[in-house]
């Protein structure tokens, strides 16, 4: 039997949950947290701003992605009433998504550089 934690959602299965009754280290529940979980109590603005966090951050990465595909698209696809595209774009769009991912993880380790220094001020 899957037991749920009630928090992430993981699972374990339920000889997991006895055998830690058994070592006196919890009872056997239909639930399980794990001992991490019991401290997390955040407010709700803390949540807001968790999930506005995350908004942001898929917001970013889907900037980024479009960008990177209308520019690559531009640069390697020659004849677009083909069904498939040629080798040479084929290559040509590997190559340019690589360096794109590249060039935007420096960035990010940059500016995550720069973040960290200015709160130290």
């Amino acid at each position: 039997r899957q037991l749920h934690c009630g928090i992430c959602s993981c699972e374990r299965t339920r000889s997991e949950d006895e055998e830690r009754a058994k070592r006196g280290r919890g009872r056997v529940s239909r639930e399980f947290r794990h001992p991490s979980h019991s401290q997390i109590k955040m407010s709700k603005q803390e949540q807001e701003q968790r999930v506005n966090n995350a908004k942001n951050e898929i917001s970013a990465f889907s900037d980024m992605y479009n960008r990177m595909l209308k520019q690559c698209f531009e640069k390697c696809v020659e004849h677009y009433h083909d069904s498939e595209l040629a080798l040479g774009e084929n290559v040509c769009i590997d190559r340019c998504v690589s360096k794109y991912v590249s060039a935007q993880e420096k960035v990010g380790a940059t500016m995550t550089k720069v973040t960290s220094q200015m709160q130290q001020i």
